[in-house]
């Protein structure tokens, strides 16, 4: 028959009452006690671990609950704690608060799920969720929402025309190899006139076989004009843009933080943007030059970027513990000097052998738009050298 505890134990820290009994053994041998009001279970150990714990100052920093549990060791050794109520993983030291944050609010733009976490961030440092139950990533600003989940099935291209976010391949265009672009966003353009010129200026562009990439290039330069109006000119009409607007705009409007090409293509798009607007009556935009060839930087001679010798050294000396495609790629990148993004693009059955017996690697080359075709040393045909 269980009898009432006569050790130090006291009340329950769970309820409070004075009502703990022996209940048997651990495997260990310890002692246990139960309480006979809330059922809970102690040893002597977890009993004074847990009575110092609601002793100590520490606190959960959201709802302040002294419920909590250890949940192991950070990355710089710091002791991490969880709250058993809201289940917010803090530090003790307050300058470290919420490593983890409990996302509440959210709903998964794929299934509608609320069961979300934090994701990292993305290349423009917003912060990215995914979705637990779909494996969805997303962020929260829905005009970057992609096209393949804003536009409907087999819309046709004047219908897209009314959306501000397409997709690239009813364009008849194709991703981009490097950075994989397949849509065309025109929802940060403000003004409703710039708006619809951009529109028919890119729809204009991609019909006389211009690159996604390009595309999208453009699109940014509206993008930065179109701030710059909402931000100096929120009510300009497209016939009061003169040469002192334009003027501002190469002052103000383009950050100084951008390397000089990227300054130059700027430029020099809004003035075809401007040309071609004119030429095609797209915005009743003034007929004067407004923008001239001298307004662009000049570009800055830099020495050509090389991998110094010591780290080349260090590449070679570890590359055996890399799996073997990649091993076979980077050898493949020192002997062709492509682009990586065009290697990992090769088709299948790439590697041929010619009459003479050398051998050659067919590559898609994206910038000249062609094939090519690129002597490589025999090892290379063999991954696994």
């Amino acid at each position: 028959m269980n009898q009432l505890a006569t050790t130090n134990l006291l009340n329950c820290l769970e309820c409070q009452q004075s009502h703990l009994y022996k209940n048997g053994v651990t495997k260990n041998g310890y002692q246990k006690y139960k309480c006979s009001q809330c059922s809970k279970n102690y040893t002597e150990t977890s009993y004074a671990r847990k009575l110092a714990r609601q002793s100590s100052k520490l606190e959960c920093p959201q709802c302040n609950s002294r419920k909590w549990r250890k949940v192991g060791i950070n990355r710089i050794g710091k002791q991490q704690y969880q709250c058993k109520n809201c289940d917010i993983r803090f530090l003790e030291n307050p300058k470290f608060t919420y490593i983890k944050e409990v996302v509440t609010g959210i709903d998964c733009p794929n299934c509608a799920s609320q069961n979300i976490k934090k994701s990292g961030f993305n290349n423009q440092r917003k912060q990215q969720y995914r979705c637990r139950d779909c494996n969805r990533v997303f962020i929260l600003n829905p005009t970057q929402e992609s096209s393949k989940n804003l536009l409907p099935d087999n819309i046709t291209l004047e219908e897209m025309f009314e959306y501000d976010i397409w997709d690239a391949k009813a364009l008849g265009l194709k991703p981009t190899i490097s950075s994989g672009h397949y849509s065309l966003n025109f929802s940060r353009i403000k003004s409703s006139w710039l708006k619809e010129a951009s529109k028919k200026w890119i729809r204009y562009k991609a019909s006389t076989g211009e690159k996604t990439g390009t595309l999208v290039s453009k699109i940014r330069t509206i993008n930065c004009f179109s701030k710059f109006i909402s931000d100096y000119h929120p009510s300009l009409k497209p016939k009061e843009i003169d040469r002192k607007i334009v003027e501002q705009y190469l002052l103000y409007g383009i950050s100084p933080n951008l390397e000089a090409s990227t300054k130059a293509h700027y430029i020099n798009f809004l003035k075809q943007f401007f040309e071609e607007c004119i030429r095609y009556d797209w915005a009743n935009i003034t007929r004067q030059q407004l923008i001239y060839s001298s307004d662009c930087p000049k570009r800055k001679k830099s020495l050509p970027k090389f991998i110094p010798d010591h780290v080349i050294k260090q590449l070679e000396d570890n590359l055996q513990y890399l799996p073997a495609p990649i091993i076979c790629m980077i050898k493949m990148l020192r002997e062709t000097g492509v682009r990586a993004s065009e290697l990992k693009e090769t088709k299948f059955n790439c590697i041929r052998q010619d009459s003479e017996g050398s051998w050659w690697i067919d590559i898609y080359q994206e910038k000249m738009s062609k094939d090519i075709s690129l002597c490589i040393s025999y090892e290379r045909e063999h991954p696994s050298f």
